[in-house]
């Protein structure tokens, strides 16, 4: 998402970025971390909302309000219809999070994950449809969606990532890494997998190997894996430093949807990928060259290590993955993506400012005068 707003702000657009729950995230990440990020989007001339978002809400006309993930945008769409009739509201579903859900409830064979992918699935397409623009990251995550909802209009913008070329295997024995966030299910689950059912082959045949375990909020089952061999971070704010040490990125995913941006970001480094099926959704690799796809336990630590007793071939499918995201994936190739994601917006029709939309602001507007002059005043008088 920062990649998006800083290259349409490159391009000449002007942006602002409004934070929904900011007191949430203030609870996952540092001030120190929140600030550099505020810190990086306002040296773009992006203007950092944090606050009451109704305020910049009613004091700009916007061409565009742009959601990211589908939740961000349920609960507040239809009020930011009716404070902005004339905007076009663009929803970036980053994976289709039925698709995903269903893909788990398979996974499990569980009747109870079947019910909830039925629940978010009407949720999901609920909000959708309220929408002017869904953007996908995949074409697979465009075929899930226009098979649901044929209304819906859709875009493709895929995963963005800094191309890094560096010389890799500064450690001097065999080091894996996996990058996720922790609060995104898929991810528990793959380390458990591969940790379970994979490490024990690895550690093994190599018993020096180091396991880097990068990102945030990890759960306890997570952090209980720490040890001589395994390192759990927790968040970071870069992971580049992380790859650098790296022989080899694992992404042992056994459901998902959309584009991994764990996968993307490893080849970016021209750090070789062990992965799965699910690992490599959206990517129109070849396997074996750009990077390695594994079909089982036993052929997920065979490729690990083949990759670990051969330089040459980490080197060559490293360089081939790097060569492929610069090719597809990079600022470059996606900025001229984005520059035909503008004319859309532009040509998507405008909703008209109702009577309704013009009593909505009012009422807003009332309610922020009283918010402002009299609710504080009791909140004061009554501690």
């Amino acid at each position: 998402m920062f990649t998006i707003v800083e290259l349409l702000a490159y391009s000449g657009h002007k942006c602002y970025y409004g934070v929904i729950n900011y007191h949430s995230w203030s609870q996952k990440i540092s001030e120190t971390d929140l600030l550099y990020y505020q810190t990086s989007l306002e040296n773009l001339g992006i203007s950092v909302y944090k606050q009451n978002l109704d305020i910049e809400l009613l004091n700009h006309k916007f061409d565009a309000i742009y959601f990211k993930y589908f939740y961000s945008a349920e609960n507040i769409i239809n009020h930011i219809r009716l404070l902005q009739p004339s905007a076009r509201i663009i929803i970036d579903s980053v994976d289709i999070v039925y698709a995903r859900l269903f893909a788990k409830a398979k996974l499990e064979n569980n009747s109870d994950y079947y019910l909830e992918a039925e629940k978010i699935k009407k949720r999901e397409l609920a909000t959708y449809s309220k929408s002017d623009l869904v953007v996908t990251i995949t074409p697979e995550d465009t075929d899930t969606l226009t098979k649901a909802t044929p209304n819906v209009s859709t875009f493709i913008i895929p995963n963005i990532h800094e191309i890094h070329a560096f010389e890799t295997e500064k450690t001097p024995f065999p080091s894996l890494i996996f990058i996720g966030v922790f609060s995104h299910e898929p991810n528990v689950d793959a380390v458990l997998y591969f940790y379970r059912n994979v490490w024990p082959t690895i550690v093994q045949d190599h018993p020096n190997c180091h396991w880097l375990i990068v990102g945030g909020s990890p759960p306890l089952e997570i952090q209980a894996l720490a040890g001589s061999s395994i390192s759990v971070t927790g968040y970071v704010p870069e992971t580049l430093p992380y790859l650098k040490k790296s022989w080899i990125s694992v992404a042992p995913l056994r459901f998902g949807a959309g584009m991994k941006g764990k996968v993307g970001e490893a080849m970016a480094a021209g750090i070789p990928v062990v992965t799965t099926d699910f690992g490599a959704q959206g990517l129109e690799i070849i396997n074996g060259q750009h990077l390695i796809i594994v079909e089982n336990d036993e052929d997920y630590a065979t490729q690990i290590n083949n990759l670990i007793l051969d330089k040459e071939k980490r080197r060559y499918i490293g360089n081939q993955g790097l060569e492929f995201i610069k090719t597809n994936y990079s600022k470059e190739a996606v900025s001229i993506i984005l520059n035909d994601f503008t004319k859309t917006i532009k040509n998507l029709p405008t909703h008209r400012f109702s009577a309704k939309s013009r009593l909505y602001i009012i009422y807003t507007k009332l309610s922020l005068w009283i918010s402002r002059n009299i609710t504080w005043r009791i909140n004061k008088a009554n501690p």
